[in-house]
């Protein structure tokens, strides 16, 4: 990934950029829409909206990648389970959080 060539503001899926790898799942069907688990190998700027759009399936929602939606708000990305080693003490930590309340009803309206 790396900076868009004409659209300076946004990344971009680009020959010679820095690695960015991410694994999803679709966990669910919903109508025209897909539920997707990601899996982050890397860390980059915007790395999950660039990937998604990249693939011509952008987040509901994300005006820069994608397109506006009546669903959301906002870009809809959620992160619901985060893990990590404490930097200095090396224990695991799990963190792990619901659907926030503004994004339930887009799930409601597409099943």
């Amino acid at each position: 990934m790396g900076r868009h060539p004409r659209r300076r503001t946004r990344m971009a899926v680009v020959v010679g950029g820095k690695e960015a790898r991410t694994n999803y799942k679709v966990r669910q069907e919903l109508r025209g829409h897909s539920l997707v688990e990601l899996y982050l190998e890397t860390g980059r700027t915007h790395q999950i909206r660039v990937h998604m759009a990249h693939l011509g399936h952008p987040l509901v929602g994300d005006t820069t990648y994608g397109h506006a939606s009546h669903l959301v708000d906002r870009h809809f990305l959620h992160a619901f389970h985060l893990g990590f080693k404490h930097p200095i003490t090396g224990e695991p930590l799990d963190f792990k959080i619901d659907l926030p309340p503004d994004l339930t009803p887009a799930i409601d309206a597409l099943r």
